[in-house]
């Protein structure tokens, strides 16, 4: 019986042509089957690679901060006009900031090979990156998981019962969140949880102050203290100053415990009564909730204080993205086992500058004027022809 003949499948390429069994179609090798076979075998006992190259830095931002059509997560790709396998390019170091300073240039040439993560990359300047630098960013996802929010990392750092730290937990204390934001629906923008074990006032402002360390404004309520435009010499806070902006607003009972914890993305009445709701299911009155937020919105902190609701503290805008970006950072560094060297960059936003167009306006218009005239000069001989 006559065997078939193979068919064979010429690839030709710019520099020169090679022939490619359909037998092994993923594969550009020509041995038999025993030698491909024992190729795999060799490929799965491989040491790993020191480095992880740019496709495992995606996947795993993608897990950890999924992507949106409005809010991709490359941002710059410096392969997308070319041909190169980009996919395979190690990745010995990630430089992540809020925004893209002089300092974020500056740290990615002291390092090769290196990506960038930006939490605000509108002031990039893509001149100034290395060559075959990648770009992420998160907007709205960096700011609803891992600022002020549903962010799970936090509650479980701040002692807050979840699934993950208190598995066989009963399911009426797991945290609730709230959605709904800006029209969108789905958008997390708060979590509502129990701590594990009651708080004096006192002992939870100091455990989120704590946890933050540092902060651009801070608004704490007075705690069992007579009227008094600061709150810094109290021996019982941190040392860092911090201003009670609001030095009338009081605890509705002194004397309440906190049993529960609401991180919010925003502060608006409707959120406020919605964390209030949220709190009753957990067993806690308003005065036994403490609230934590990025900015203190006036209308948010009149609220709370006609609804009788515990200590607020609000650590400021910048403070929380950075407690995100440090985030970020030791996370990136657990999941590549410290293969990937992590530069943090914490600078003021610089201001955007916008260039003049390069024709004046007065031009533009002249041109399109003498445009216009063409065109109307155009229709004119077409009607004469007709």
């Amino acid at each position: 019986m006559r065997r078939a003949p193979r068919l064979l499948v010429l690839v030709t390429t710019r520099k020169k042509p090679f022939i490619m069994s359909q037998q092994t179609s993923h594969s550009r090798s020509f041995s038999s089957d025993r030698d491909s076979n024992d190729a795999q075998q060799n490929n799965n006992n491989r040491t790993p690679a020191p480095f992880p190259n740019h496709r495992d830095l995606i996947q795993y931002l993608y897990k950890v901060l999924p992507p949106q059509k409005t809010d991709p997560l490359i941002y710059h790709d410096p392969f997308r006009y070319t041909s190169d396998q980009s996919a395979f390019v190690p990745v010995s170091s990630v430089v992540l900031s809020i925004t893209p300073t002089q300092g974020v240039y500056k740290s990615l040439r002291q390092h090769s090979n290196s990506a960038l993560f930006v939490h605000r990359p509108w002031n990039l300047d893509r001149s100034k990156l290395p060559r075959k630098t990648y770009v992420f960013t998160s907007h709205t996802r960096f700011d609803e998981l891992i600022t002020t929010g549903w962010n799970v990392p936090l509650a479980e750092a701040l002692g807050i019962i979840t699934h993950d730290n208190n598995p066989n937990s009963n399911i009426d204390l797991l945290p609730i969140c709230l959605k709904g934001y800006k029209n969108d629906p789905e958008r997390k923008i708060a979590m509502v949880g129990r701590f594990n074990s009651d708080l004096e006032s006192i002992a939870a402002v100091t455990l989120l102050l704590s946890e933050f360390k540092s902060s651009d404004q801070i608004y704490i309520p007075l705690l069992n203290q007579p009227p008094s435009p600061s709150i810094a010499t109290d021996s019982d806070l941190p040392d860092k100053p911090s201003t009670n902006p609001h030095p009338e607003y009081k605890l509705a009972r002194p004397d309440a415990k906190i049993k529960v914890l609401a991180s919010l993305n925003a502060f608006d009445e409707d959120v406020i009564d919605r964390v209030i709701a949220a709190g009753q299911k957990l067993g806690a009155e308003p005065d036994e909730i403490i609230v934590l937020t990025g900015e203190p919105r006036t209308r948010g902190l009149e609220h709370v204080k006609r609804r009788g609701v515990g200590p607020v503290v609000a650590v400021g805008h910048q403070t929380s993205e950075m407690w995100g970006i440090h985030w970020l950072a030791r996370s990136i560094q657990r999941e590549f086992n410290n293969s990937i060297q992590v530069s943090i960059v914490d600078e003021p936003e610089e201001p955007r500058i916008f260039t003049e167009p390069k024709h004046p306006r007065t031009i533009n218009n002249n041109h399109n004027q003498k445009q216009n005239n063409n065109n109307n000069s155009n229709k004119n001989n077409n009607n004469n022809r007709g």
